[in-house]
């Protein structure tokens, strides 16, 4: 119950987050708010879910709200490393170079994910408007398991 409390009290705090991602002007700022976001929502979710040990974790603030996000400092866990490298070399790259389209973040209680505990899918729009380009978010989850 309170793990389930938990994700849905965050769920609501990084949609509010996402809000900003609005709020950016052009491409540049943008994408820093979206590299951010995505980096922050990814982190979120492996911590909430307990998926790599608290060490791997710092407290960030994202639009004023009090977030985990994975450290950069040396000591996290070989799965805290994996994740950021998969984030810097290849969502990141991805981003920059305007191919991300969708990222699908799996949570399961097997490796074949064929025993799905939530889906996070995030989606990334590529807008050209008046005053330029833009990049923006859409965040949704799917089945949530509070297991």
């Amino acid at each position: 119950e309170t793990r389930s409390t938990s994700l849905r009290c965050r769920e609501a705090q990084m949609k509010r987050a996402h809000a900003s991602v609005e709020q950016a002007c052009g491409l540049a700022g943008s994408m820093a708010v979206v590299r951010n976001m995505l980096r922050t929502t990814i982190s979120e979710v492996l911590f909430v879910r307990n998926l790599l040990p608290a060490s791997s974790f710092e407290h960030v603030q994202m639009s004023g709200i009090s977030m985990h996000g994975l450290t950069a400092k040396h000591e996290r866990c070989d799965g805290a490393s994996a994740v950021v490298d998969w984030m810097e070399h290849g969502v990141f790259d991805a981003l920059e170079k305007r191919y991300l389209e969708k990222l699908v973040l799996l949570v399961s209680h097997d490796e074949e994910a064929t025993d799905l505990i939530e889906a996070w899918v995030i989606s990334v729009d590529w807008l050209s408007t008046e005053e330029g380009e833009e990049v923006h978010l859409t965040v949704s989850t799917g089945k949530t398991d509070p297991k």
